[in-house]
């Protein structure tokens, strides 16, 4: 079966929604370990505490930030903007 172009370029470049981020549990576990995402962001909506990494069964591979602000708690999916590149 001859893939097409889509599947060629999915295949040559890696991305967050690459199938070894999206289908690996371990590959995120080993990304949050090694600290390959911004640790912590401001937090825009409240503007008082910052947001950290956090695992939920929503978003990518059931991660995302989250308000440590108790009267927060705002949310924000992992995007490319917030991947750190070595």
């Amino acid at each position: 079966m001859k893939q097409t172009n889509s599947q060629e370029n999915e295949d040559k470049y890696i991305s967050l929604y690459s199938k070894i981020f999206v289908d690996n549990e371990s590959a995120t576990d080993f990304c949050v370990k090694e600290k390959l995402f911004v640790t912590f962001i401001e937090c825009k909506q409240c503007g008082v505490d910052n947001m950290e990494i956090k695992k939920y069964k929503q978003g990518l591979n059931s991660l995302c930030y989250r308000c440590k602000n108790k009267d927060c708690r705002s949310r924000k999916s992992i995007s490319m903007d917030l991947f750190l590149v070595i």
